[in-house]
């Protein structure tokens, strides 16, 4: 089994908190997938996003749900969303935004089931240098709703895509409890459920 932590460089965050690894190899496998997500609010938040669809008129963002505020200006990379559809359900939500985002393109979403034991990656952006945060570990429980894995995740990751070592997507993040260094994600049953909707609304 190969390790769960590849060490290879190490950056100081914004706040000065302890150095984290950046894996290179995460970065050039999955950040031409991943996007980031800005909310022109008081707080600028941000968060993260992956692509699942393009076209040479339009691009499809997968993000969550909680990173979305329609009442407030919201970007994708320099891009405003022309349409956005939430989940009733679930922490997910759909970004559309007009033409092709440069240097990205649309992931694989996985067809196989991710289940405990299996190792995933993680990729977002949740700094303003668009410098990028990777982690990765194994999945350690599974609920209808939620998917638990053995790695820390931080504030502006959400939303960001957690992949297979096939690169492929299989599913969304949602959060994490640090103190423990496990993060929680939307399994790809709940993203297909979601899209199969979403593109109903959509014809």
């Amino acid at each position: 089994m190969r390790s769960c932590t590849k060490q290879i460089t190490k950056i100081l965050d914004e706040a000065g908190h302890k150095p984290y690894v950046i894996n290179e190899q995460v970065v050039n496998s999955l950040e031409k997938y991943t996007v980031e997500i800005v909310s022109i609010d008081p707080d600028m938040s941000r968060c993260s996003g992956v692509i699942i669809h393009e076209t040479e008129v339009e691009t499809h963002i997968l993000t969550a749900k909680h990173c979305i505020d329609t009442t407030e200006e919201q970007y994708v990379e320099d891009l405003i969303p022309s349409f956005i559809i939430t989940s009733p359900r679930d922490d997910l939500a759909l970004m559309i935004v007009d033409g092709k985002i440069k240097d990205k393109q649309a992931v694989t979403i996985s067809a196989e089931p991710i289940k405990k034991g299996d190792h995933v990656n993680l990729l977002g952006y949740p700094y303003w240098d668009k410098t990028p945060y990777t982690a990765d570990g194994l999945v350690i429980r599974q609920s209808e709703d939620w998917i638990w894995a053995l790695f820390m995740s931080i504030g502006g990751c959400s939303g960001g895509g957690v992949f297979n070592d096939k690169d492929e997507l299989v599913g969304i993040l949602w959060g994490g409890m640090n103190s423990e260094d496990i993060s929680i994600f939307e399994s790809n049953a709940d993203v297909a459920e979601f899209l199969l909707k979403a593109y109903e609304r959509l014809q």
